[in-house]
């Protein structure tokens, strides 16, 4: 989209440099047009004064019509490119002012995009803050843990002796033992 509106303004320069060489050609006409206006009308008032210069002045009359058919030709011809100017130039409006209305979206669709990014890092940094808490706290655990001794034991009832029901609350002492890593559980004790 900078390319585009780049390309557009560049296109905008060059036109509107035309556009003021067409209004310098069209003044510059204008001055010459007012000159032959002058000049016909001295002509006019020396044609009633001069009669007897009439083929002299027919033939000037005759140069400046056809002067003057000439340059209302190239008049409508500079009218005409001065028009397709305009409307070219209003092309180029609607365009520059699309293009700003998408530059603008997109600002606003940015802004967006960068308080999600602002609060998604902001997020991951709470998490890694508590990540390194969470890590620091299992290496202090272990460190811990390396040196209490490991326990696991599996134990089970045999039919032997009485194994309930009781009135009161005794130790249920587990007779047979499968596994006894750490020697933690006692038969005799329970």
């Amino acid at each position: 989209t900078q390319a585009r509106l780049t390309a557009s303004e560049s296109k905008n320069a060059v036109l509107e440099a035309r556009m003021s060489s067409s209004e310098n050609v069209v003044k510059e006409l204008q001055r010459k047009n007012i000159i032959l206006g002058a000049r016909m009308s001295a002509s006019d008032n020396k044609m009633e004064d001069l009669k007897r210069d009439n083929k002299v002045l027919e033939a000037r009359m005759n140069t400046s019509e056809n002067l003057a058919v000439d340059l209302k030709r190239e008049n409508l011809d500079l009218v005409a490119r001065v028009t397709a100017s305009q409307n070219k130039n209003k092309v180029l409006e609607a365009r520059m002012s699309s293009s700003e209305n998408e530059v603008n979206e997109l600002k606003r669709e940015n802004a967006a995009l960068l308080a999600r990014v602002t609060a998604s890092d902001n997020k991951n940094t709470v998490l890694e803050a508590r990540m390194s808490s969470s890590e620091n706290e299992v290496n202090e655990l272990k460190r811990e843990n390396a040196d209490r001794p490991k326990v696991v034991f599996s134990v089970s009832l045999t039919d032997a002796g009485q194994v309930g029901p009781f009135n009161t609350d005794i130790t249920l002492k587990f007779s047979k033992v499968l596994t006894n890593i750490g020697q933690a559980y006692s038969p005799t004790t329970g």
